[in-house]
């Protein structure tokens, strides 16, 4: 299983930059057929036109975002990942080496990728981009693959706009949940929960609530494919706001296959006192599949930026927040310290931007020196509610992940900073935002955390397959727990936390495996790198399989020997750009995957 989307890079110029700103049985029948084979995209049939055809040059326009990328459980290097806009893309060497699979497609917006956990060339892919921008594109339905890719076929659902989840059967897969979200802009009657028994040529709606009400989240039990998880999700954008969520939004369970659906909502699930419930996460212990971890958004809140409180007034922060004279006589960094210290207020550090004594560019260094902390920048541009600045992810404090540097949470309250104490939250609200355990399969729950970084956009939780400490959700940044979701790690840090670690893992041929080594792929034929060790918990070809056991010897992937003589490279932020490579970049004039 791999981490599901979303580790946007370089946050603090944005956030300096937004700083700046802010001042029943249904038949669905598919069109059937494959990808068309034919001419290359956009040929023109102007006679002075018609000799240009389109090629790949590289990186050079930005696809967007990632909305899913998934692997295979019978050959961890085969990996998809899906685009917002930019298509399905496909390796079979780690992510090397890509193969753009829908360039002759109709439409590009990919919402979900569901590999057949038993035949990894068995491959579904939901389109429409299911997350709540004004942006967001509109998908088609379901395609499928029999053969890893090389022929397509359109499985039906057009009008479900889009879909956030696939899930296969672990052992059929021509059993599949399609969970999907429906129109983003109004009411649908196409929203559900569908499940095929077919490999996708008929479908059956399994659960709907009503037109305004899609789906999420899907899981399927992998001891037991009859036990199903599902979340609901009540969503409506407009040309002037957002409303995510509702009384229809919840959490549910099957036993029987999805025949029958029962809400979970037993001691410790938050009871929000409006009774509204937004978007929510679920992801099955694979070791256990009686401990499901769920990440929740209970009760109203505001969007970041948009000037309006929980309770509709309006905000101090965000869009046509107050400000105040900026304090006499204080230079920029006196201005920034005082904001870090409290003796400023946010509405004076406002004022001082707003008179162009303080930049963004002095917000931003002020936070990589660790005299400010993301979280209270956020806190004077105005982030909150709805998955804003304050998303409650307490950080944590190993050294061995911080560096020494205070907490690694990152962005929003409690998300520490790249120096400095870390900025702890408020005790979490138990019938409020946060990630939630049970331990009997959804029958009672405890609180770990009020960590939910904007749910609107992220919403995503994993659990490591052989340890329930180990824990990642989607956000700006990625996080990752390693105390089952009390303390949080912004994952964009592990580079530099590692520095030492990943240095000191620089070996002489042929080493000898070390307590925590994974490699997770190959930079060439005669050099491959060591992404990451086993706190970062990456795709490897030899890991520690049992906690707390030794680590099993090395082996390589099939068909992958490791060279003899080779070096490990460690992949630090500081040696990956040194690294040499050999072959194309990544997503850079791609060459057919085998």
């Amino acid at each position: 299983m791999y981490v599901r989307k979303f580790l946007r890079r370089g946050s603090l110029p944005v956030v300096a930059a937004a700083f700046l700103f802010a001042t029943s049985m249904g038949r669905a029948q598919g069109r059937g057929g494959g990808q068309p084979q034919g001419p290359p995209p956009n040929v023109s049939t102007d006679p002075l036109l018609r000799g240009f055809e389109f090629r790949s040059i590289g990186p050079a326009t930005m696809m967007g975002r990632v909305d899913d990328i998934q692997g295979s459980e019978q050959d961890p290097m085969t990996i998809y990942v899906g685009f917002a806009t930019g298509g399905l893309w496909k390796s079979t060497d780690g992510g090397n080496y890509w193969r753009s699979m829908f360039d002759n497609m109709e439409n590009e917006s990919v919402g979900a990728i569901g590999i057949a956990p038993s035949n990894k060339d068995v491959v579904y892919v939901g389109m429409g981009e299911a997350n709540n921008r004004q942006s967001s594109s509109i998908g088609d339905g379901v395609w499928g693959t029999t053969d890893g890719g090389q022929h397509w076929t359109h499985l039906g659902l057009e009008e479900t706009q889009s879909i956030n989840r696939i899930a296969v059967d672990p052992t059929n897969p021509n059993i599949v949940y399609v969970a999907a979200m429906g129109h983003l802009f109004g009411p649908n009657p196409d929203r559900g929960l569908y499940k095929s028994v077919d490999g996708g040529k008929t479908w059956k709606k399994i659960k709907y609530i009503d037109a305004d009400t899609g789906f999420n989240e899907v899981a399927i039990d992998p001891s037991n494919p009859k036990i199903v998880y599902a979340t609901s999700y009540m969503r409506r954008r407009t040309w002037w706001g957002f409303n995510g969520g509702g009384a229809n939004s919840a959490l549910w369970k099957s036993t029987d296959g999805g025949d029958n659906w029962a809400k979970l909502e037993g001691p410790g699930w938050p009871k929000p006192k409006d009774g509204i419930f937004g978007r929510i996460a679920i992801a099955i212990f694979r070791a256990k599949p009686t401990t499901i971890y769920a990440q929740v958004e209970a009760g109203a809140g505001a969007g970041t930026g948009g000037g309006t409180a929980a309770d509709g007034g309006p905000a101090r922060g965000g869009r046509g927040a107050t400000t105040a004279p900026p304090p006499e006589g204080m230079t920029a960094d006196q201005i920034i310290s005082g904001y870090a210290a409290g003796s400023v207020t946010a509405e004076q550090l406002r004022g001082a931007v707003t008179a162009g004594t303080v930049t963004g560019a002095q917000l931003s260094a002020a936070v990589q020196a660790g005299t400010l902390t993301q979280a209270q920048l956020f806190s004077a541009a105005g982030g909150g509610g709805g998955g804003g600045g304050n998303n409650g992810c307490t950080a944590g404090t190993d050294p061995a992940w911080t560096g020494g540097r205070g907490g690694g949470g990152g962005g929003g309250a409690g998300g520490g900073g790249r120096g400095g104490a870390p900025a702890t939250p408020p005790k979490p609200d138990p019938n409020g935002n946060g990630v939630y355990r049970s331990d009997d399969g959804g029958k009672t729950w405890t609180q770990m955390s009020g960590c939910n970084d904007r749910p609107m956009y992220f919403s995503q939780i994993r659990i490591d397959p052989v340890n329930d400490q180990k824990i990642y959700t989607g956000g700006n940044p990625g996080r990752v727990s390693l105390d089952g979701g009390k303390t949080w790690y912004g994952m964009t840090r592990f580079g530099s936390a590692m520095t030492a670690a990943s240095t000191a893992a620089t070996m002489a041929p042929s080493p000898a495996v070390g307590t925590s080594t994974t490699i997770s792929r190959w930079a060439s034929s005669t050099r491959f790198r060591l992404i990451c060790g086993d706190r970062i918990g990456c795709a490897a070809v030899c890991r520690t399989t049992t906690p707390g056991a030794a680590p099993a010897p090395c082996v390589p992937a099939p068909g992958r020997p490791i060279p003899t003589g080779s070096r490990w490279r460690a992949a630090t932020a500081s040696t990956r750009a040194r690294t040499p490579q050999t072959g194309p970049s990544s997503m850079a004039n791609p060459r057919t995957a085998t």
